[in-house]
């Protein structure tokens, strides 16, 4: 039997009323949950063999100890057969019936795809029509003259393949050359006119945003087709102001006389006069 992710279910109700029922001790109750998970793994699945030496062992106990645990185990636990072998009934109902989900899902998956690739088959061949196609690695198996699928005419639209040369000159003239294979499929899809999509690339090239950071801002090819950004209006830039400039120096202009600062010239006059020996300096204008 092919198991899945390991899991089992702690089935926490049952385990506390048997513990408080039965007074099992802790110790008991660990190597029970261990050899739960052991016996998830074993061939028959949820069977143990009757080997105390092992049971210890695979439940980290002494021999003594096991002897102590033993008959609170085993008292919950049924015997295969030719009674060579303890069988964990719940182990094993829970790994059968996880595998029988598990398998359900599987087949409703194959009837969903299997209905996607072709609407019109029947229910009980979606199961054997998908394997063939993950066998076969065929898109589109033929069907059989008396398939009712034959008599009915398929619903989907193929996408028709647009110019390629169109295409060929989107991608010469699109700056940024990535994802060609998305962006090929999304021109397939969109379909624009090649003359629209070469004005607006004409002035998109140009903008501040495509220029700045050698091109950081530039969409993908694909995304620039999904948006329909063939439809953009340029950004008109308003005219930048002009640099202020001031004005001129008056020639004629006069400049009303400071007392403060005549008086701190000819104070520092007359200091650099004695530092020159005694020559007088004077300020233009004085007296």
């Amino acid at each position: 039997m092919t198991r899945t992710v390991p899991y089992l279910p702690l089935w926490i109700d049952d385990l506390l009323s048997h513990i408080r029922r039965t007074g099992e001790p802790t110790i008991a109750t660990g190597a029970r949950v261990i050899l739960w998970c052991i016996a998830y793994y074993q061939r028959p699945v949820g069977t143990l063999p009757m080997d105390d030496v092992r049971l210890a062992r695979w439940a980290g106990c002494s021999a003594d100890e096991w002897t102590v645990i033993k008959p609170f185990l085993i008292d919950s636990w049924g015997m295969d057969r030719r009674k060579t072998r303890y069988v964990i009934r719940r182990v094993r109902d829970e790994v059968i019936r996880r595998a029988r989900l598990v398998q359900s899902r599987s087949d409703a998956a194959k009837t969903r795809w299997a209905k996607r690739i072709d609407p019109h088959i029947d229910k009980p061949d979606a199961n054997a029509y998908a394997n063939a196609l993950q066998v076969q690695c065929s898109p589109s198996p033929s069907l059989s003259p008396s398939s009712p699928a034959s008599s009915k005419p398929s619903k989907r639209t193929p996408i028709a393949p647009a110019s390629g040369g169109d295409f060929t000159s989107f991608w010469k003239a699109y700056p940024r050359k990535v994802g060609k294979a998305k962006a090929k499929i999304a021109w397939e899809r969109a379909k624009p006119e090649i003359d629209s999509v070469l004005r607006a690339l004409d002035w998109q090239r140009r903008s501040e945003q495509w220029t700045r950071e050698e091109g950081q801002y530039i969409p993908h090819p694909a995304t620039w087709i999904h948006q329909g950004r063939w439809d953009d209006e340029p950004i008109e830039i308003p005219n930048a102001p002009e640099a202020y400039k001031p004005d001129p120096p008056d020639p004629t202009r006069e400049i009303p006389p400071d007392p403060e600062r005549a008086k701190a010239a000819r104070k520092l006059l007359a200091t650099l006069s004695r530092q020159m020996g005694g020559e007088t300096l004077a300020i233009e204008g004085d007296d």
